[in-house]
């Protein structure tokens, strides 16, 4: 496990917190799979905080989707970096993930129109 989470450590793009040059539906694809192997590894994830936002940015995205995991995975992928926080975040972790929430709830009427385009 150690080896894993060192190479998604390397490979990494901390401006965003993808694994992918480009923001959209298929890097959130990847940064809530990967969210969860950081979560079932008990180790903090590298720039949740930075990964979170481009999430949030996500859910109010006009970008088509093809399938309801587009629009779905942004939501879990911010509630996976949340708890990754809460557990592995260090003494600020609650109050990162708390406000990551804030966020989520302030665009989430704004979101849930968003996802029934």
């Amino acid at each position: 496990m150690d080896q894993l989470i060192e190479f998604l450590n390397e490979r990494q793009h901390p401006e965003n917190g993808y694994w992918h040059d480009t923001p959209g539906y298929t890097a959130i694809n990847g940064l809530l799979k990967i969210s969860g192997i950081y979560n079932i590894a008990g180790m903090p994830f590298p720039n949740a905080t930075v990964a979170a936002r481009s999430a949030i940015e996500a859910i109010t995205s006009k970008e088509e989707f093809t399938i309801v995991t587009d629009v779905y995975n942004t939501w879990f992928a911010v509630d996976n970096l949340a708890t990754n926080l809460r557990k592995f975040g260090g003494e600020d972790g609650n109050e990162k993930a708390d406000k990551l929430i804030a966020e989520v709830m302030d665009i989430a009427a704004e979101g849930m129109r968003a996802s029934a385009r």
